[in-house]
């Protein structure tokens, strides 16, 4: 593996590859090692903030109300 060194500022930046690691078929394995076809499919995949994507409610939601169960007592 072949090191690149950068200079910026004055100041070398050494930068190496990075092994990205994905979960798959329930389990994490590292990209690299997928079939040409899953290694696609990730390059397509869209992330999403929840936060963005999620509506607060207007108003909190209504607890069920909680019943007693008479052979406890």
């Amino acid at each position: 593996m072949a090191d690149d060194v950068e200079k910026t500022n004055s100041h070398p930046q050494k930068r190496v590859p990075c092994e990205v690691y994905s979960r798959i078929v329930g389990y994490l394995r590292p990209v690299q090692d997928w079939n040409e076809g899953k290694q696609q499919e990730f390059a397509e995949r869209k992330t999403y903030a929840l936060a963005e994507t999620v509506q607060p409610s207007p108003e909190p939601l209504a607890r069920a109300p909680v019943r007693e169960d008479p052979e406890r007592g």
